[in-house]
Order: structure tokens, then C-alpha cells, then sequence
């Protein structure tokens, strides 16, 4: 599928470039994103969370330029970007998981809640809101223990780095970096695709 010049859409009417402009549209979207706002929020989302996948990228490869093994430090370094995408891409979501607004039946008291017919399972939801809850609450409880576990897990990862005297700071940043980036992936793609 060709880019779509200037001189094809002068060379067209206005319901034939919209209708070229919907096809790309499907292409690039296969699973049913309307073409409206909530799109382009969509294609604007995934180009600058690629754009800051690939500067985060580039970053482990340039500081792996100092280590010992280059393969090894790159390797580990790509590995533990994937998972800290992973984790916050899965708290993105759980975080971000629209909820379903359930309407009364017109009928006073009596019947005001009464509905026929099939509704929607919310047990994603509930689960969803209870795990958030107790997710802020153990964070805000264990503030401390999470720092010190943090600095382990670190110093843990160092040596695959490199094992230079900076290498725990330059793994705290990549968990940090690519975890705060696949947590605002995963909410952005739980708000527009499951909001709709």
C-alpha cells in the first residue's frame, strides 16, 4: 500500500479520497476503530510510544557500548525493557479499564431497576477495581520496603550490564523508563479500544 500524495487527492473527488483515506484507515486498524477522534488519539498514542520505545532502545545500546560481553549487556538490557513494558502494560490496563454504566428502567421505585434481557458481566471490573485498590493501598503502606526492594532488584540486574559502578543506576532507569511506558500504553489502549 503506496503513501497517498497530494496530486492523488486533486486528481480525485472528495468521497473518493474518503473513501481511500477509510481503506488505510481499516489497514491499519483491523479491529474496528471507527474512523473518529478516538483514533487519531489511537495512531497519535502508538507513534510517540514507538518513538520513546526506540530512543529508549537506542540508550541501552549506547551504554552497552562500555560492557565487557556488548551481546550479553544488550540482550539482558532489551529482556529487562520487555518485561518492565510487560508489568506496567499490564497495570496500564488494569488501571485504565473503562467501566460499564448500568441505566434504570423508567417505572418509579417499584420497577426502576427491573431489566429484561441480557447485561453486561462487570466481574472484570469489579476484579479490576478491587485489585487497584489494594494495589495504592499495600504502595502506600509499604513505601519503604518497596524502595529497598527496588536497590536489590537493581544491584541485581547490574551485572548483566556490565557490572560497571553505574550499571544499578542505569538498570533502575531502564525498569522505570520502560515500566511508566508500558503503563501508560496499556491504559491509553484500555481507554480508546475498550471505551468505545
Amino acid at each position: 500500500m503506496r503513501p497517498i500524495q497530494s496530486s492523488d487527492l486533486r486528481s480525485v473527488s472528495e468521497p473518493q479520497a474518503l473513501d481511500a483515506l477509510q481503506d488505510r484507515h481499516e489497514f491499519l486498524f483491523p479491529l474496528g476503530v471507527s474512523a473518529d477522534a478516538g483514533a487519531g488519539w489511537m495512531r497519535t498514542a502508538l507513534i510517540v510510544a514507538g518513538t520513546a520505545s526506540a530512543f529508549g532502545l537506542a540508550a541501552i545500546a549506547l551504554y552497552t557500548l562500555q560492557a565487557p560481553n556488548e551481546a550479553t549487556a544488550v540482550a539482558s538490557g532489551v529482556l529487562f525493557a520487555g518485561a518492565a513494558v510487560a508489568a506496567g502494560g499490564f497495570f496500564g490496563f488494569l488501571f485504565g479499564l473503562p467501566r460499564t454504566i448500568e441505566k434504570e428502567t423508567p417505572g418509579g421505585e417499584e420497577g426502576g431497576n427491573a431489566r429484561s434481557g441480557i447485561v453486561a458481566n462487570t466481574n472484570l471490573q469489579d476484579i479490576s477495581d478491587w485489585l487497584t485498590k489494594i494495589l495504592v493501598g499495600i504502595t502506600l503502606i509499604q513505601l519503604g520496603a518497596i524502595r529497598s526492594g527496588a536497590v536489590r532488584l537493581f544491584d541485581s540486574m547490574a551485572p548483566a550490564l556490565g557490572g560497571q559502578p553505574h550499571s544499578a543506576a542505569f538498570a533502575g532507569g531502564i525498569v522505570v523508563y520502560f515500566s511508566v511506558l508500558g503503563f501508560l500504553v496499556g491504559w491509553l489502549l484500555a481507554r480508546l479500544r475498550l471505551g468505545r
